[in-house]
């Protein structure tokens, strides 16, 4: 059909990669549905509005909406609070973020819904690099993996989601090594193995200045390992 790799002759503008969010989200996966969504639009948009002068205003209108939305259509309330959070974490209300980044996820569970997970592995790094997910989210959402996906799957996601977030300008939590090697080790992967191809991915990345000392000490026999190569040690 005539359909080939495009020849780029100068250079394009690059964006940071977001997911569906809302409207879009019920327009594309359940349309027959998408009349919920898009009555409550204008009212979301009013709400916007407010978060730039009142994001406590704002966060009281979004409640009232996602309270519309779960009476009818509760598979729309993950991408609705995920919209919300990218609103907050616009006007640097960072902590209001990640709250609504909760009540996504608190969705998913309260109504069992169904999850498109290597989409919902993108959101967690959108937040992330946004500084909108609290550690203890990304700690749970390890053993969450372990339990739906199977170690050696868990391990796999998990660690995608640590290095992009690493190489976004996010620093290492101080128990990232941990959860992240407890799911090698569950999956029965050699420890010393990943810990060396881990360091050699993160060793360039700027947020590194910022890791914490646990992150070091964990990390210390890698560290000391791969060192040997000379374009490690420099």
């Amino acid at each position: 059909l005539g359909f080939g790799e495009p020849s780029v002759d100068e250079q394009l503008g690059q964006m940071r990669y977001r997911t569906l969010g809302f409207p879009a989200w019920p327009l594309v996966h359940d349309p027959k549905k998408a009349r919920f969504a898009l009555e409550v639009t204008q009212e979301f948009r009013k709400a916007k509005k407010r978060a730039a002068s009142k994001p406590g205003h704002a966060k009281e209108a979004f409640d009232e909406i996602a309270k519309k939305l779960g009476r009818t259509v509760p598979h729309f309330l993950p991408s609705f609070w995920e919209e919300c959070g990218r609103v907050m974490a616009d006007q640097g209300a960072n902590a209001m973020a990640a709250q609504c980044f909760e009540r996504a996820r608190e969705a998913e569970r309260a109504h069992k819904l169904k999850v498109d997970e290597e989409a919902r592995d993108a959101v967690f790094v959108e937040f992330a690099l946004l500084g909108a997910v609290a550690v203890k989210s990304l700690s749970a959402y390890a053993k969450d993996l372990e339990k739906s996906a199977g170690a050696k799957d868990a391990y796999r996601r998990f660690r995608t989601i640590v290095v992009q977030r690493a190489l976004g300008g996010m620093p290492p939590w101080s128990g990232m090594g941990k959860d992240l090697r407890a799911l090698a080790k569950a999956a029965k992967l050699d420890l010393d193995v990943e810990d060396d191809a881990l360091v050699r991915e993160l060793i360039d990345s700027p947020a590194l200045r910022r890791a914490p000392g646990e992150f070091w000490n964990t990390y210390k026999p890698a560290l000391l390992r791969v060192g040997k190569t000379p374009e490690v040690r420099a």
